[in-house]
């Protein structure tokens, strides 16, 4: 048995090691001042994830813009990110972001399904 043949089982096992650690590290990523729950909607019946994000330096004695966002699941880190370095660089306010999504690990074939419910006009009878 040839150095490679024993070597290569060892280092695909530390790969795997790795990449593991790098998927459970990335899905325990948080944002600081942020929280998720879900909302029941009685109108389509069906839920949503609702992503709140507060800026860094929150008052609830302050007033603060409120900034919708779809998607959240695929953006909002940068989203949120984004908003607090201009408000930082005092090109915008400080802003509460809140991002309208939805819950579990849905196909993209269903999201755009969804998506369309939601985010089409609907004309009066």
């Amino acid at each position: 048995m040839s150095i490679q043949t024993r070597v290569l089982p060892i280092f695909l096992i530390a790969i795997s090691i790795q990449l593991f650690n790098t998927f459970q590290a990335q899905s325990a990523a948080s944002i600081s001042w942020t929280t998720t729950t879900q909302l029941y909607s009685e109108a389509v019946e069906d839920n949503f994830m609702i992503s709140i994000a507060l800026p860094e330096r929150y008052d609830e004695n302050n007033q603060y813009p409120v900034v919708f966002m779809a998607d959240p699941r695929f953006a909002f880190g940068s989203a949120v990110e984004s908003a607090r370095a201009h408000a930082i660089g005092g090109t915008i306010p400080s802003v509460i972001l809140v991002g309208i999504g939805y819950p579990g690990d849905q196909g993209l074939g269903r999201i755009m399904q969804i998506r369309s419910r939601d985010l089409s006009t609907v004309s009066d009878p």
